[in-house]
């Protein structure tokens, strides 16, 4: 009986710990206001209140400090754009870093910034255009590289350069040469700290967004094309694996690209177009099929949970499946008023949709909708992460 007794109340505690667990979440958003300035905003009550922890007017360091993703793990959160925001305390603190070329200019300035970041296995990997950057601990930052140098580059590292002549070329020992051939990325910008960016880069011209699933970085993006990356941990770097095999008549669009990709916790991928189509993989990205999205409309936002693939258009649109491979098979308005969405993500218990004008909606189901957050014009929320 006393046994009895012991695991009903340790099944009581579990639930008692399970619902503090969800009541203790916090959404932490990524904002940019009238396009110019960043800012990070917290949610304790799932977004029904929201407050501003770091205002890109008042505690920049940055004069462009724009931000559009963020991202959490580790008990660390990472936010990009113009440049990289991290805090180690849950937000109570925030750093700034950012990256350069050899000349001193920032990689992602203006509109150029990185628009997607992911955490997975110890490594926060974020995108802008071509560049790719990945860190463990979100303050220091190395770029994914092709492994070749440009002109320039080797010109600067004093490698001899086919059809090229030069009578500057530094003298170099036989040992140096070889450490700055094996470790281009360790030449510094003027006066900054770290690695400078590759001349050539392996990343997209137009990244949009980012999922870790499965051991993996999945990148996509895209203007008037469907294009991918699927990028790897190998020891202490990461690596394009490959390039997403997003071919086929039915693969070309004349507007928009990739602007959303969800997985089902499985071997499924969902990466959905701001146009009329979207691709879903049932090998984890090796192969991909396509389907037009309902009414041929736009889709901004996807996320899976609760069993079903829940997505957004910016004109209130909601879709759902529960396999996408028998195609999307309802289609609803969720009520909040149009406006662009930027991210959906399914937080263990319900659906999160954000977009602009601080529009934040939840739904349990998918197809009954709430907006929580006083709207607040010009306050664009670009990504949202959950951190327990």
């Amino acid at each position: 009986m006393m046994i009895k007794n012991w695991k009903n109340y340790l099944l009581g505690l579990c639930a008692m710990l399970s619902v503090y667990t969800l009541s203790a979440q916090s959404l932490f958003l990524a904002v940019t206001k009238n396009g110019n300035t960043g800012y990070v905003v917290k949610s304790a009550d799932g977004g029904k209140t929201v407050a501003t922890i770091w205002d890109g007017e008042m505690d920049a360091q940055t004069p462009q400090n724009r931000l559009y993703d963020i991202a959490s793990g580790d008990g660390k959160i990472v936010a990009v754009g113009n440049m990289v925001l991290t805090s180690l305390d849950n937000g109570k603190s925030w750093q700034e870093s950012n990256v350069y070329y050899g000349t001193g200019a920032t990689v992602f300035p203006n509109r150029k910034a990185m628009r997607a970041v992911a955490y997975g296995d110890g490594f926060f990997v974020a995108a802008g255009e071509y560049h790719i950057i990945y860190s463990k601990d979100g303050v220091d930052w190395k770029f994914v590289r092709t492994g070749e140098m440009s002109i320039a580059e080797k010109r600067n590292a004093g490698i001899s350069t086919e059809n090229v002549k030069s009578t500057k070329r530094p003298k170099l020992s036989v040992e140096s040469l070889k450490k700055k051939v094996e470790n281009p990325g360790q030449l510094k910008a003027p006066g900054r700290k770290g690695e400078i960016a590759p001349d050539i880069a392996p990343g997209l011209k137009t990244p949009l967004n980012m999922l870790f699933a499965n051991g993996k970085f999945y990148l996509v993006g895209g203007n008037m094309e469907m294009t991918g990356k699927i990028l790897a941990i190998k020891g202490d770097k990461v690596v394009v694996e490959q390039d997403m095999d997003l071919t086929g008549n039915a693969s070309k669009i004349s507007t928009g690209g990739l602007k959303a990709i969800a997985w089902d916790g499985k071997n499924t991928l969902l990466a959905c177009i701001n146009s009329t189509k979207s691709a879903y993989s049932n090998d984890m990205g090796k192969t991909w099929k396509y389907l037009f999205n309902p009414d041929k409309n736009q889709i901004w936002g996807a996320a899976y949970g609760g069993g079903k693939w829940v997505a957004a258009s910016p004109f209130s649109d909601i879709f759902i499946s529960t396999d996408i491979t028998q195609k999307w098979t309802e289609s609803l308005t969720r009520g909040g008023g149009r406006g662009a969405v930027n991210a959906m993500i399914h937080d263990g218990k319900q659906f999160i949709l954000v977009g602009n004008d601080m529009g934040i909606f939840v739904s349990e189901d998918g197809a009954n909708w709430e907006r929580t957050a006083t709207a607040q014009n010009g306050y664009h929320i670009g990504g949202i992460t959950v951190v327990n």
